[in-house]
């Protein structure tokens, strides 16, 4: 893996502009102002007469959503905070059980924006009609015009492939051929329809990035490995391919033609197939990690992690963890069993930690420094969720040191001291209670806690503060909970199986869990466990106004079945 990382450093150095510059140059932001008038048809049953924007954001590889508020009319303005310029999809909202959904993958066209700019969109779905007035105008209306001609002229480069098997040399024939014919195309549309510069960019970082990227996924499905090594040849073969091919672009693309074109782009960096080519290029660095093999945790590092970590812990247990930081130490039996608690109930979080800082050591470890902050900024956006931001300390101390590039720094620190700020500042709801445990222990644990509840319809919701599923799920536990405000419904939230309470209540505080919370210990855990006959987490149960568990496998809060299944134990 090291020689990989060597050999690919060898391939990209000397580089007068990188990726790294290029976002500093292109952090200028301001409000792009969008306006016009939408016209929707409902052409399917999950359809409805709402729509959004969405553009993609590069460092977390999350979609970006703009809500899109019409008048009766369908008239409409919207404002979008950017800092450079972005491809922007329209897409429309769909019910899924019952729920509003933003769908994402049903998207009907795309156009660019600036910051400063205003432009004015209008669009009518049937008959299909798209026209750009204001800023940027000529180049949308352009590029829309590009996009359809091409659409029908050029083949997909996935097309016909079905269930065939390439070899890499097999692939990367393919997708030069296919790079090659999407050159000659653009080079004879713009012959005969001669389009601004930034038009012509655009098309041509269309072909460059959506066949670098198309050629990694061909090598995944036909079950290839594929190396940074691999990847890196690739990029070469293309940029000769873009510099020599007769029918290569007419145009001066100065920041193409440098060794590494896919990763140090300023041109491309709001260009939808770019972004998704660095998704795809990362996806490869992932898959070439050295897995860690060690699951086993030292007493001594564990105790130097805790009482770092935790200042607010119990008095006995700090004087266990200090007598374990000395290594001469003998400890009592006692003392051995008071920390193997601690390490059974800690080493899953502190397991987590070494792994983050483990893989961030090893974006930092690369030569080259686009990949090596781009990498790492990627690597840690990815974790910035409630159920692994907790974790990220340590490895957020060795990407200060090691991350150069200031905009990208800034950029991640702001948000992940705002993730921080939500999840440990955020207020307690004043409906959310926080029951004691206590006194719930035996077989007979859920039963005695149900009792509390008799006369009522009780959803129980059995989650983890590491559940990454079991949080998301928060959100529809709200709007189940709207909906039947002011009814004999009690929610009942059983957190199991969990490191802290610290951690317990932040996550209330932060997902506004109104309703009853309990936080079970290990052995509370494992007797509810048995009770539901819990495989996986989230899992939810439905209990009658008799106390009776109706459904210990019932449906999420988002599923318009739970809905319906509460109602009718309501009218009983």
């Amino acid at each position: 893996m090291r020689s990989q990382i060597k050999s690919l450093a060898l391939v990209v150095v000397l580089f007068s502009i990188s990726l790294l510059h290029s976002l500093t140059a292109f952090a200028q932001p301001g409000n792009l102002t969008i306006k016009g008038n939408i016209k929707l048809l409902k052409e399917y049953d999950r359809d409805v007469d709402e729509c959004f924007f969405h553009y993609k954001d590069v460092l977390s590889d999350k979609a970006v959503i703009i809500p899109i508020r019409r008048d009766s009319s369908g008239n409409y303005s919207v404002s979008i905070q950017l800092d450079t310029y972005q491809q922007i999809y329209f897409s429309k909202v769909i019910t899924v059980n019952g729920e509003l959904w933003n769908n994402t993958g049903g998207v009907y066209f795309s156009f660019f924006g600036k910051p400063g700019q205003v432009m004015t969109l209008n669009f009518t779905q049937k008959p299909f009609l798209l026209n750009f007035k204001g800023d940027f105008s000529i180049e949308n209306n352009q590029y829309q015009a590009f996009v359809t001609a091409q659409q029908s002229a050029v083949k997909n480069l996935y097309g016909g492939i079905e269930d065939s098997k390439f070899m890499p040399a097999q692939v990367k024939e393919r997708a030069l051929t296919n790079f090659k014919d999407r050159l000659s195309f653009n080079k004879r549309y713009f012959k005969e329809h001669p389009a601004p510069k930034f038009v012509q960019e655009q098309a041509y970082f269309n072909a460059l990035y959506d066949t670098q990227g198309a050629a990694i996924q061909l090598n995944f499905l036909s079950k290839n490995e594929v190396t940074e090594d691999m990847v890196s040849e690739f990029y070469k073969s293309m940029n000769a391919t873009g510099k020599s091919y007769k029918d290569g672009p007419n145009l001066n693309l100065k920041n193409v033609f440098d060794p590494n074109p896919s990763l140090k782009n300023a041109g491309a960096i709001g260009n939808r197939d770019y972004k998704d080519f660095i998704s795809d290029y990362f996806q490869v660095v992932r898959r070439n990690m050295p897995v860690a093999s060690e699951q086993t945790v030292l007493f001594k590092d564990l105790a130097a992690y805790l009482i770092k970590k935790y200042p607010n812990l119990k008095s006995d247990e700090r004087l266990v963890l200090t007598s374990y930081l000395n290594e001469m130490s003998k400890h009592s039996e006692e003392e051995t069993k008071a920390m193997t608690a601690l390490s059974n109930r800690y080493s899953p979080e502190f397991l987590q930690v070494r792994e983050n800082r483990t893989e961030i050591a090893y974006y930092l470890g690369l030569k080259d420094p686009a990949l090596r902050d781009i990498g790492a900024t990627i690597a840690l956006y990815k974790q910035l969720d409630f159920n692994h931001i907790d974790h990220l300390g340590p490895a957020i101390e060795d990407y200060k040191k090691g991350v150069q590039n200031t905009y990208l720094k800034n950029k991640f620190l702001a948000d992940y001291k705002t993730a921080m700020d939500k999840l440990h500042q955020s207020k307690m709801p004043e409906l959310a209670v926080l029951q004691s445990a206590n006194d719930l222990k035996g077989p007979e644990l859920l039963n005695k806690l149900l009792e509390k509840y008799r006369g009522k319809v009780v959803y129980v919701d059995a989650w983890a503060t590491w559940c990454g599923p079991c949080i998301a799920g928060m959100d529809a536990s709200q709007k189940l909970r709207e909906k039947l405000k002011g009814k004999d419904v009690v929610f009942v939230y059983l957190c199991i199986d969990s490191p802290n309470e610290t951690g317990w209540k932040n996550i209330i505080a932060a997902k506004n869990m109104e309703g009853e919370n309990y936080f079970l210990d290990k052995s509370q855990s494992a007797i509810l466990g048995k009770t539901l006959n819990i495989s996986a987490i989230p899992q939810y149960a439905l209990v009658d106004q008799q106390g009776k568990i109706v459904n210990p496998k019932a449906p999420g809060p988002g599923e318009l079945q739970t809905l319906q299944l509460i109602n009718e134990l309501l009218g009983k």
